[in-house]
């Protein structure tokens, strides 16, 4: 199976992942969490006519890249990964359960096709990102900064019900 693999340089958070990825549960695609790797054969891959500038040859070369894959077939996919995928990027997915990421950036058909899979890899570090901070409990500052905010909520929340209360009891007497 012929994979797709981000250079390091521009994925530093591959590393950070990796720890989380080691201590999670064992359960769906053998534990692990998604690394960066996409397997490029799970993909419908075609090549269209691209928009904008770059004179005749946008005419008559099809560099616009576009990838569709059907959300019941991403099985290579850590199933926490995918759920959170499938949540956040619902509107993405057609009424036939595909989706479409296409790239004309470029005049070269291989950078576009890059282009869609770095977009992908986005999406689900993103999702990942999500969850790792998800189930990681606040610091003991954090935790501060949260309990001062929802002290600072409570004050203003009073202030404009005293407000409020006032605003009636005015319109009353006028």
């Amino acid at each position: 199976m012929k994979r797709l693999v981000p250079n390091t340089t521009s994925f530093g958070l591959i590393q950070s992942l990796r720890i989380f990825s080691s201590n999670a549960s064992t359960s769906g695609s053998g534990g692990k969490l998604f690394d960066g790797n996409i397997p490029e054969d799970k993909f419908k891959k075609n090549y269209v006519r691209s928009s904008g500038p770059g004179g005749q040859f946008v005419n008559k070369r099809n560099t616009k890249a576009v990838i569709k894959f059907n959300k019941n077939e991403l099985d290579w996919l850590h199933p926490v990964i995918k759920e959170k995928f499938l949540e956040k990027h619902a509107s993405m997915f057609t009424v036939n359960n595909v989706a479409v990421i296409s790239s004309d950036t470029s005049r070269s058909q291989e950078a576009n096709l890059k282009e869609c899979f770095d977009k992908l890899r986005n999406f689900l570090f993103e999702c990942q990102r999500e969850i790792l901070e998800a189930r990681r409990p606040p610091t003991e500052e954090e935790q501060k900064m949260l309990d001062k905010r929802l002290e600072r909520a409570a004050r203003w929340r009073l202030k404009n019900k005293r407000i409020e209360s006032f605003n009636r009891k005015m319109k009353k007497i006028l």
